[in-house]
């Protein structure tokens, strides 16, 4: 996708992960944090995690169209580093959309369980990926911090220039 309504698309679309990956990571951390939440409010955060990472894919494409015209103009650099960096951020998303999903599965399956024994064998699977939610809402909101940045300093440097 490279324009919409005649404007570049990767401007447009880039807004939405920017703002989305460091919320949807803030509440899959607070999620794993808080085991009692999990069973109101996993469900939703697994959609919103999924919806983040269309949103993501959707704006690295566009990206990727906008990198093909500006390589026509000679990119520079920079333009490839944030690609770099872009690429990613999308593979940190989507283990962050999984490993929200894999916790909410894990602790409803992990809900069914009876007996004592079975509740503490059932118990390491959702803390295993609590564990890995944290880290790849950490590693999404960096990564999507470092992209946006890159990606900023090559509008600005050109505009300021």
């Amino acid at each position: 996708m490279e324009k919409i309504f005649g404007l570049p698309a990767h401007p447009l679309l880039v807004h939405g992960p920017v703002v989305l990956v460091p919320l949807v990571a803030l509440a899959a951390a607070l999620l794993a944090l808080r085991p009692r939440w999990r069973h109101r409010y996993g469900p939703a955060l697994a959609i919103a995690a999924g919806v983040v990472v269309i949103m993501t894919l959707l704006a690295a494409s566009s990206g990727e169209a906008l990198q093909e015209a500006l390589q026509r103009t000679g990119a520079t650099v920079a333009v490839r580093r944030h690609a770099d960096l872009a690429d990613m951020t999308k593979l940190i998303v989507i283990g962050m959309f999984f490993s929200v999903l894999g916790l909410v599965v894990s602790d409803r399956l992990s809900g069914r369980s009876v007996g004592a024994a079975a509740s503490n064998r059932s118990i390491v699977l959702p803390t295993v990926f609590a564990a890995l939610t944290v880290l790849t809402a950490i590693a999404g909101t960096i990564w999507m911090i470092r992209t946006g940045h890159a990606g900023a300093e090559i509008v600005w440097s050109e505009t300021l220039s």
